[in-house]
């Protein structure tokens, strides 16, 4: 359960980096040899010509899709899904009227995924989403604007 917990903690505070990371490949930009990776300019983008070959921004293609699926969506979608069947143990205020078994599982449950709720009252359960979508939304701004002012305007 402390495990689980910890995943949880770790996944949502690192969740903006993560996604940040995993948005860089698909951040090209414009120069005189064509678009490169923002991160790294020596590596051409979308050049799918030399699929596998030498460039390696196409041959990393799949592990980015993989990626964003993983973290910049599949994130917010466990923790959706968690919070949803949480919201069973979150409208209980008072454990007296659970059965001892009943009791165990809510007590469990709350060690493991407690942190994306507890810190919000009951009828706000899923605050944590709107947390991750606004993280979601300053790593896309990241990536897609370049000057910083426009960065702080989105944010």
């Amino acid at each position: 359960s402390a495990v689980i917990g910890s995943v949880v903690l770790t996944l949502s505070w690192s969740y903006f980096t993560l996604s940040s990371v995993v948005l860089q490949y698909f951040n090209c930009v414009q120069t005189t040899a064509g678009h490169v990776m923002a991160s790294n300019p020596d590596t051409p983008c979308w050049d799918w010509e030399y699929f596998g070959e030498a460039n390696r921004h196409s041959t990393l293609f799949p592990w980015a899709v993989l990626c964003v699926v993983l973290y910049p969506i599949g994130i917010p979608v466990y923790f959706a899904f968690v919070l949803v069947k949480s919201m069973k143990w979150v409208a209980v205020k008072d454990a007296v009227n659970l059965t001892p078994e009943e009791n165990k599982k809510r007590m469990t449950y709350m060690r493991r995924y407690g942190v994306l709720y507890k810190r919000y009252e009951a009828e706000a359960w899923w605050w944590e989403l709107t947390n991750l979508a606004r993280k979601l939304v300053m790593s896309l701004a990241r990536q897609v604007l370049s000057n910083p002012l426009e960065q702080l305007v989105v944010v």
